[in-house]
């Protein structure tokens, strides 16, 4: 059984961080998870009617049947402390809609257990307290433990066709200051950098001569995001136009026998070499030659859609170890 969550026109006016995940803004036009009941409506982010920020999430009913979605990269949250913690959101619907019988339903999963006093559910009618033509605030308060792993599941549901529900300005905060109504929204800030990054100490990648050998490996990868900015195929691949991105690379050539040797290190996208390097190889045969560099590029759109790759061409046969690479994707 749901618990009714409370419209409110009061919001305390004190600044809490928003603990939600930046997919919470609905400010990127990702695609959201259809769990069930994918005939009845079209879930998006949309740019026609948004509380604060670029855009909300729109559910545009195209049948009677109940909606249920969620958002794969997660809108969720680890508990820093236990204590009561207050969740509150926002719904619109055009007073065009209003003899539309819309229910809202949010489902709170806590460690990956649903308890129904946790599923906050409004009816957006306007012979309830519903205001047709305004964002209408809803909250509730719920108890929750140090730790505890917090994640949503979303449902909806009209019984008229072609209706339009908006969802907007979620935030989860904690009530350490026993405030009771939620305070003022305030979007989840946006990360103004993410990276990844693969360490390979274990295992040797042999070049050969007068060829571009593709810099790629699985290795161990660290990163602050889900996003596939470094592939264990050696493909750099950038989120956003516009951006700028950093890529390091370090590694040991086995320095081969002979005079004169060396290796051109590229970066290239598309065929086009965006940076190139000769770099000579100076130590004697068979020592470990460190060889290590960085290049800061801006994100275009032939670099976007196809990303890049490093490659290594050395003018006689050898052996690389100790191999790590990272990208850095600064946020303008």
């Amino acid at each position: 059984m749901s618990t009714f969550a409370i419209r409110t026109n009061t919001e305390t006016p004190r600044a809490s961080d928003n603990l939600l995940t930046p997919y919470a803004n609905f400010n990127d036009l990702y695609s959201w998870n259809i769990v069930s009941g994918g005939a009845n409506a079209v879930v998006e982010n949309n740019q026609e009617r948004k509380y604060i920020g670029k855009s909300s999430c729109l559910m545009t009913f195209t049948d009677v049947g109940e909606v249920k979605f969620n958002n794969l990269n997660g809108l969720g949250f680890t508990c820093a402390d236990s204590g009561k913690y207050i969740f509150s959101f926002r719904l619109f619907k055009h007073d065009f809609d209003s003899v539309a019988d819309t229910t809202f339903k949010i489902e709170i999963l806590v460690n990956g257990i649903v308890l129904s006093p946790n599923t906050l559910e409004v009816n957006a009618i306007n012979t309830t307290s519903f205001v047709d033509d305004e964002w209408n605030c809803y909250f509730q308060s719920i108890e929750l433990q140090e730790d505890d792993v917090i994640d949503f599941n979303f449902y909806a549901q009209s019984d008229t066709i072609g209706s339009k529900l908006f969802f907007d300005g979620f935030k989860v905060e904690l009530d350490d200051r026993v405030l009771g109504f939620p305070s003022y929204y305030t979007e989840v800030p946006e990360p103004t950098t993410i990276w990844q990054s693969r360490t390979d100490v274990t295992n040797t990648q042999s070049l050969t001569a007068s060829t571009n050998n593709l810099l790629a490996f699985t290795g161990t990868l660290d990163k602050n995001t889900d996003e596939p900015l470094l592939t264990a195929t050696g493909i750099v691949s950038p989120t956003k136009l516009n951006n700028t991105i950093t890529i390091d690379y370090s590694f040991n050539v086995i320095t081969p026998s002979g005079t004169e040797r060396y290796i051109d290190v590229l970066f290239i996208v598309n065929s086009v070499e965006y940076r190139a390097q000769t770099i000579p190889l100076l130590k004697g045969s068979g020592n470990n030659q460190h060889i290590s560099g960085s290049w800061t590029l801006p994100i275009g759109l032939d670099f976007m859609n196809n990303g890049g790759r490093i490659y290594l061409n050395p003018n006689s046969n050898c052996d690389i170890n100790t191999r790590y690479i990272s990208v850095v994707e600064h946020i303008n």
